[in-house]
């Protein structure tokens, strides 16, 4: 097995060198009768290591011989925190016992296989130990953070930096990166991968003092550049149907998100945010930087480099391989924007307002914003008259509020907050037109001086209006999102014209069965009789005080008159007089 790692652990040691020159810590003089686990026993260092400073051992480690110096460890690299392994071990155990995870366990010891099978018993398995010193934390202007770590046993300090890899051009050595590295980037990039670039270099003789006064443009450059780290960030599976009701809705959706323009584009057409065949244009500095007014900005197609846009209306351009094909087989209209934080600044600074707006309306991916250019958004679509809804992954903005793993959320809230706009406006109106229906009830009825009576009253509110409006209350939203809207407004035309048209449905109702009733004969007779017995009641009224001076007899005689006129008829009036 010894062999078997030397091989890999050659390959993995020419690349660290390429990073971080190194030299011999610890060296070692080798008796007679030695063998390479031996060794590693004996002085504190893991197989794998030995292997990688030694490359001169042969495959079965039989060619050591007496008073033959061999390296231990390479400074700043140099491993001495080891574990002799014991019959039954596995990497889970390993990994319990130390407190690390597997990643870590197979990165320090690349001569174990993927199922740990090939732990044999006396070997010393490889543990790093990095202490933390100081960490710059990330900061999204800049796009990147970094630590300061020291090895334990170490003279030197290393500066590691991770972000995005755009940026790492600006503070890494020229002659780290490989020769293909845009078109790595951009490879990984267009299929949607998420992409992190590592950075770093050793600082020899660095103290804890000074490594605490270290100003961060300092530790941040002449970085050598290490590697790219690939993350794979697949869709849930909720987030393409979710988006897809929404735009089956009319409603416009955006992305706005920190990572690579192409990495969002990806994602975008991956869940349907913008078609397959649609053109994507993205923005670039043709001259001048984002903090000059006279830059010029120049939009190009990702996917056909001969299609151009308009840099005042952002309207696509007829390429000059089209000028012979008919307008109307072109679709103009298939075209998405791709916005970048800095250009984005640039044109909220410098663009004309019409073309900021045009912008505003026509993108739907936002790219490398950070978290102010993200509110900025917001806020300018807000202006626009949008109403805006944005939406975070909830394990990073508000993990207390919601446990939702997907999208979906989105479209309850959108359905929920129409049912309450909807059933708010509905429960108004059946409160006015209750009032107003019920005011011409009686005020037809004041006509022949009659009106509702208690319990009458009673009946229409418990057994009519509460039922209905707890109902209304209750009801549910619709599955689907309409894509009309309901309308946000009580002063608006179509709820007084709601209203209004109620009140004159329900108000001719009323006055056609009031006069239609009002012709039967049983009814005609009734109120001829009740009319005539008021007549009476209000001239016996107006007859009392001119009576007022006769006496106790004319008191007797007025309420004789009374009691006639109540009795309801004509004859009883006259015989009390």
């Amino acid at each position: 097995m010894f062999a078997r790692t030397a091989v890999s652990a050659i390959v993995a040691a020419a690349f660290a060198s390429s990073a971080l020159a190194a030299s011999c810590a610890r060296t070692y003089t080798v008796q007679a009768s030695e063998y390479c686990d031996a060794i590693s026993a004996a002085q504190n260092v893991s197989t794998y290591q030995l292997a990688v400073v030694n490359p001169q051992i042969n495959q079965g480690c039989t060619n050591l011989l007496p008073g033959q110096s061999l390296c231990l460890g390479n400074t700043g690299e140099d491993c001495q925190t080891t574990y002799k392994v014991v019959s039954g071990n596995t990497c889970d155990d390993l990994t319990k016992q130390f407190n690390i995870n597997s990643t870590i366990l197979y990165a320090n010891n690349p001569q174990i296989n993927a199922d740990c099978s090939n732990l044999y018993v006396n070997e010393h398995a490889h543990f790093l130990e990095l202490g933390v010193i100081r960490t710059f934390e990330f900061v999204s202007q800049l796009r990147r953070m970094s630590v300061i770590v020291k090895r334990l046993k170490s003279n030197s300090m290393e500066v590691y930096t991770k972000g995005a890899p755009e940026v790492m051009t600006d503070i890494c050595e020229k002659d780290s990166f490989p020769d293909d590295y845009d078109d790595l980037l951009s490879y990984y990039t267009k299929r949607g991968y998420r992409v992190i670039a590592i950075a770093g270099k050793s600082i020899e003789g660095l103290s804890w003092l000074k490594a605490q006064r270290m100003k961060r443009e300092q530790a941040e450059s002449g970085l050598q550049f290490l590697g790219l780290v690939i993350f794979e960030n697949k869709l849930k599976p909720g987030t393409a149907p979710a988006i897809a009701a929404l735009r089956a809705a009319h409603l416009p959706c955006r992305m706005i998100t920190g990572d690579n323009p192409l990495t969002a584009v990806s994602v975008a057409r991956e869940c349907n945010l913008i078609t397959q065949t649609a053109h994507v244009f993205a923005p670039t500095f043709k001259r001048g930087n984002p903090s000059t007014p006279l830059s010029k900005i120049e939009w190009n197609c990702m996917d056909d480099p001969e299609w151009e846009l308009d840099d005042y209306s952002l309207k696509p351009l007829t390429p000059p391989s089209h000028h012979g094909i008919e307008a109307d087989m072109l679709d103009y209209q298939d075209y998405a924007l791709a916005v970048t934080g800095d250009v984005f600044r640039w044109m909220i600074n410098h663009a004309a307002l019409e073309t900021l707006q045009r912008m505003l309306a026509r993108a739907q991916i936002f790219a490398r914003m950070s978290p102010d250019e993200k509110n900025e958004v917001v806020e300018r679509l807000q202006a626009l008259g949008y109403t805006v809804l944005i939406e975070a992954e909830a394990s990073v903005a508000a993990p207390f509020t919601s446990k939702t793993p997907d999208i979906s959320c989105v479209l309850e809230v959108i359905r929920e907050g129409r049912a309450a706009l909807v059933t708010s406006f509905s429960c108004f109106k059946y409160m006015a037109l209750y009032s107003l229906i019920q005011f011409t009830t009686i005020t037809l009825l004041y006509s022949f001086a009659s009106s509702l009576g208690d319990f009458q009253f009673l009946y229409i509110d418990l057994f009519i209006i509460i039922p209905v409006a707890v109902t209304m209350g209750r009801t549910l939203p619709f599955p689907r999102i309409h894509p009309k809207r309901p309308t946000a407004s009580l002063v608006s035309t179509p709820v007084l014209a709601s209203i209004i048209g109620q009140i004159v449905l329900t108000s001719a109702v009323q006055f056609w069965a009031f006069f239609w009733i009002r012709r039967q004969p049983w009814v005609a007779d009734a109120l001829s009789d009740r009319a005539l017995a008021v007549q009476h009641r209000r001239a016996a009224r107006a007859a009392a005080p001119a009576l007022g001076d006769l006496g106790a007899d004319a008191n007797s005689n007025v309420r004789a008159i009374d009691v006639a006129v109540c009795g309801g008829g004509e004859r009883g009036g006259v015989d009390g007089v």
